[in-house]
């Protein structure tokens, strides 16, 4: 609730702006927005992708030079198991990328970014590394595996589905890395089913 709350204030300081925002305010939202964007709570999540967005419009151009440390982050909203979410995520993406069109160049453009923050989730993230479980209960913990699992792999595809194929052989042997995890397709018989459904 508190970080929710949090998140509303910064909402309500970046649209009060009468300057673009600062570059540290920028930076230090850089480096929270990812973790923040999984938190185990909807409205955190769903305030986040609203936040980013709303940083991406007052920053204009300066926001390309964080893409690549953000972009993964933003489009794995698209796929949260949060309807909620999904649609805030669509709003903030929208009022940066507003046709079909440009939303599309994004995952041509970070398609590196974007395969190695999938990557690195697949191979190195557990219930462990994302959440402590000293504060978290098992059940929360394994709720956020599954659905930062679930997004990646649906971002993986995505990528697959909307890029041309000369687009793909770019990052071929990224792509081929990837498919070729075992992890990715233990994946397919794994406990949680919106993490099979995803693979499937």
């Amino acid at each position: 609730t508190t970080k929710a709350k949090a998140l509303e204030d910064i909402q309500t300081y970046i649209s009060s702006l009468q300057e673009p925002v600062e570059e540290g305010i920028l930076e230090a939202w850089i480096k929270i927005y990812p973790r923040t964007s999984i938190d185990n709570a909807k409205a955190v999540r769903q305030n986040a992708h609203l936040v980013h967005g709303q940083f991406a419009v007052s920053a204009g151009k300066r926001i390309a030079r964080y893409m690549p440390k953000s972009v993964a982050a933003w489009l794995c909203g698209l796929y949260d198991s949060d309807r909620s979410v999904v649609d805030a995520t669509q709003t903030s993406l929208r009022q940066v990328f507003n046709t079909p069109e440009k939303l599309q160049s994004i995952r041509k453009v970070y398609q590196q970014p974007i395969l190695e923050y999938c990557r690195d989730a697949i191979d190195k993230e557990s219930t462990a590394t994302l959440s402590d479980e000293r504060i978290v209960s098992k059940d929360d913990a394994e709720a956020k595996y599954s659905r930062v699992i679930s997004a990646c792999v649906a971002l993986l595809s995505s990528l697959l589905n909307n890029l041309q194929t000369e687009e793909l052989s770019k990052y071929q042997s990224d792509y081929e890395t990837l498919i070729r995890d075992k992890k990715l397709w233990q994946f397919a018989s794994y406990n949680d089913a919106g993490i099979r459904r995803s693979v499937h």
